[in-house]
């Protein structure tokens, strides 16, 4: 059996309910929910259930934005969608994009008026270390 193979747990999409203390919830941090493979059904119960536990904040991380754009009328107010991370590689041997392309991707989103986080292991370039882009989306 694959371990990293996509797999629905619906005996925990009640759990966030019963969490009464508000708190940030990162959905499916080790994989995309949005992602080609992941049935759209999956995707509804997960929206449904963070639309029943309004007392907290979700993020969801994608790479497949196309797919994400299905659910548009249908995202929970309490779930962060426009939101940019922007990081390096990570794992053996992390790879650092291109100056350039942290540089076109900055300049659009602060065109779009979207949030950017720069991860740890990237500053803006031409900036020195020091400095950060580290900006977190309203809900």
């Amino acid at each position: 059996m694959d371990p990293f193979a996509p797999t629905f747990h619906p005996d925990r999409l009640s759990q966030p309910a019963k969490t009464k203390k508000p708190s940030k919830i990162f959905v499916v941090s080790m994989g995309d929910l949005f992602g080609d493979w992941v049935d759209s059904v999956w995707i509804n119960a997960v929206l449904g259930a963070c639309g029943r536990a309004p007392q907290h904040v979700y993020q969801f991380l994608t790479k497949n934005p196309r797919r994400l754009e299905q659910w548009n009328g249908l995202w929970p107010p309490n779930c962060i969608e426009p939101w940019a991370i922007i990081g390096a590689q990570t794992g053996s041997g992390p790879v650092k994009p291109k100056d350039e392309c942290v540089s076109g991707l900055i300049h659009q989103y602060r065109a779009a008026g979207v949030p950017i986080f720069l991860k740890d292991n990237l500053y803006p370039p031409g900036a020195p270390s020091t400095v950060k882009i580290q900006e977190w989306p309203n809900p």
